[in-house]
């Protein structure tokens, strides 16, 4: 397959816009929970705002990626190389890699809260209080781990989906080299 610097970071680009979209995606919940207990409406419309900025940056960046990869290249980036993976493995590599990351940070984070809830838990039981601390503080880094299991390993999938929407034509499946 032929490629360029500019197609590869392109992809670069479009991963960072996916890994932008589901964090906030995921931390959407206790934002909006955070709102809402918010003293006057000036906060609460500040929040939304500040989502909705979120939410477009990452629309724009997801389809105009080559506006970055034009700032972060020279003009050299667009001469052409020979690689023997094709651009729809470069873009499941790329997903892969987004769910890993997602995946294996949600891991730190669950370890450190149950750590968390854990000592809380045995230091009010030392002073006669309930042990009534939430567990529901582990739903979010779990759920993260989660999707980023399920993207990492439905990266091909979500490959072929981009490509079909790109091209308006769906990618042809993997040979199966099995046999």
């Amino acid at each position: 397959m032929k490629t360029s610097l500019y197609t590869v970071l392109c992809l670069v680009v479009r991963g960072f816009a996916l890994s932008f979209a589901i964090g906030l995606l995921l931390t959407l919940p206790g934002v909006l929970g955070a709102a809402q207990g918010a003293p006057d409406a000036t906060t609460k419309l500040y929040v939304l705002i500040y989502l909705g900025v979120c939410a477009v940056g990452v629309f724009v960046l997801w389809l105009y990626p080559g506006v970055v990869a034009r700032l972060a290249s020279t003009r050299a980036a667009h001469e052409p190389f020979e690689s023997s993976v094709d651009a729809i493995d470069l873009q499941r590599i790329a997903y892969a890699v987004v769910g890993a990351w997602f995946a294996l940070s949600a891991i730190g984070t669950l370890a450190w809260t149950v750590l968390r809830i854990a000592m809380a838990q045995r230091l009010s039981a030392s002073y006669g209080g309930t042990p009534d601390y939430g567990w529901d503080a582990v739903v979010g880094p779990a759920v993260t781990f989660m999707a980023g299991i399920a993207l990492a390993l439905g990266s091909g999938g979500l490959a072929r989906l981009t490509r079909a929407a790109r091209y308006a034509r769906p990618a042809p499946k993997p040979a199966d080299d099995a046999g």
